[in-house]
């Protein structure tokens, strides 16, 4: 694939993903740093199976599509950004059928703390704002889809932060990766139950990249867990913690990225 056709993919992928979410998390890079004055953009789709355990049990599908841009600023440091977005379907027993629809737009920081013999170990913190459709086609309770009975708005924006790690050995036939995310996300415009709440979410990932000039191709897996917590109040014990919803799923993800220097293209222009 031409570097010019796949980067105008990328865009357009990135435009889906803003306009069109159980939240799926792809590491999609191992646990190097591209180095001072490299870029990469990538992009991909994926596939998961969700299950909510909270009554009614559930079971959902999910398609995620993703953009990933990386910048790197240092020999041990990238910028990043990355536009994210879930769309699943759920059949809850005995309650209908609804949908949960996601979209999370973060920025981030890799910072490498080892690479020596062929491995590699970097931090992620990030940010950013998650936002996207509530369930519309039937008000159920648990499962992928939450139960939001004090509607303010149709829609949900909420802040989300958290931290990614990566390791990653190289120097085999392909470079093979592996980490994990923690995400913690407040629900701001809308309550859960009419109290206030927020979610949790836990990711372990394993890939495998293939590199050929300048294209990478990375195969993933990862097995994830959602929380969402309701804070309440009594006169007694003050405020507690309750969970009225996990999920649980495992997900497969395929991406494809571009590596460049554009420094390098101005000085043969």
């Amino acid at each position: 694939m031409k570097p010019k056709l796949f980067l105008k993919a990328t865009i357009i992928i990135a435009t889906v993903s803003i306009l069109t979410g159980c939240r799926t998390m792809q590491l999609n890079q191992d646990g190097k740093v591209l180095g001072k004055g490299m870029f990469e953009s990538a992009a991909g789709v994926g596939a998961a199976v969700v299950l909510g355990v909270a009554y009614p049990w559930s079971i959902a599908p999910d398609i995620n599509v993703e953009f990933q841009q990386r910048f790197g600023v240092g020999e041990k440091t990238e910028v990043q950004f990355k536009v994210h977005n879930d769309f699943a379907a759920m059949g809850a027993l005995n309650n209908g059928f609804g949908f949960s629809q996601q979209n999370e737009i973060d920025f981030s920081v890799k910072v490498n703390v080892y690479e020596k013999n062929g491995y590699a170990f970097s931090l992620l913190p990030f940010g950013g704002v998650a936002f996207g459709l509530v369930n519309t086609a039937e008000p159920s309770k648990g499962g992928i889809i939450i139960s939001y009975r004090d509607r303010k708005l149709p829609f949900f924006i909420n802040p989300n932060t958290g931290l990614a790690f990566i390791g990653s050995k190289s120097g085999l036939r392909y470079n093979f990766y592996w980490g994990g995310t923690i995400n913690i996300s407040p629900n701001v415009t809308l309550c859960l139950d009419g109290k206030p709440s927020f979610e949790t979410d836990f990711t372990f990932n394993w890939g495998f990249e293939i590199p050929k000039d300048r294209v990478v191709y990375r195969h993933e897996i990862a097995l994830f867990s959602q929380m969402n917590w309701l804070i309440e109040q009594d006169s007694c014990n003050g405020s507690h913690y309750r969970i009225p919803c996990i999920n649980f799923g495992l997900s497969y993800h395929f991406s494809a990225g571009v590596r460049y220097n554009p420094g390098q293209r101005q000085v043969r222009e």
